[in-house]
């Protein structure tokens, strides 16, 4: 069996924060300045396409992080690159048993001891530069593109708070829908601050999701 463990996180280039990359996809949404910041095929070929390179064909069975010292850059945003041969956990670190997982997955979804991991097969426009593998495990499924747009429309928290317009003191009711609001009163643009924000909108972390390539497989192809 073989599976490439991996962890990736931007720093973005527009307000300088962190941005988790917890999932294969073609853009990630910067929560703090709500960019969403693309990421082409030719930039996630660079990213993977190396690893299995290093991996696969160098045989290489360390966990080896890249882009702390010496920068890394994907599509101008420093990109920091934890990876390495390791057989798929889940985020409590318990081992996934593949067979049963992919016999027995309700869209995309498999649970093990009230944990729930997202495995899909890899998307077609990226199979050609990920090698042999098979799948993608536990990343984080509201990371992928279709998915974003809808989280920042769900807040966490469906509670209201009073929110003081720090142009007029008119009191501004926060949902935590939008960042940016016109205040009923005054009608100045007011930016909701980070504090509060992130009550409804917890900042993520970086997170370990895999390359899965399957059973039979024993080196390099």
């Amino acid at each position: 069996m073989a599976a490439i463990a991996i962890e990736l996180k931007l720093e973005c280039r527009y307000c300088g924060n962190p941005v988790p990359l917890n999932a294969l996809s073609p853009s990630i949404l910067c929560y703090h300045c709500l960019t969403v910041i693309t990421i082409s095929k030719s930039s996630w070929k660079e990213i993977l396409g190396e690893i299995c390179k290093r991996v696969l064909d160098e045989n290489d069975d360390r966990l080896t992080i890249t882009g702390n010292v010496i920068p890394f850059y994907v599509e101008g945003n420093v990109c920091v690159r934890l990876y390495g041969r390791e057989e798929p956990r889940t985020l409590k670190r318990k081992p996934i048993p593949m067979r049963q997982a992919l016999a027995s997955l309700n869209e995309n979804l498999f649970t093990l001891e009230e944990e729930t991991v997202f495995i899909r097969l890899i998307p077609k426009e990226y199979s050609s530069f990920l090698r042999s593998a098979t799948h993608l495990v536990g990343e984080d499924d509201t990371q992928i593109h279709k998915n974003q747009k809808s989280e920042l429309k769900n807040p966490t928290s469906s509670d209201l708070v009073v929110f003081t317009c720090p142009a007029c003191g008119g009191a501004l009711k926060i949902d935590g829908a939008k960042r940016i609001l016109e205040c009923n009163y005054c009608k100045t643009n007011v930016y909701i601050p980070d504090a509060l924000w992130f009550r409804f909108h917890p900042s993520k972390l970086t997170r370990r999701w895999y390359l899965w390539f399957g059973e039979s497989y024993s080196g390099a192809v």
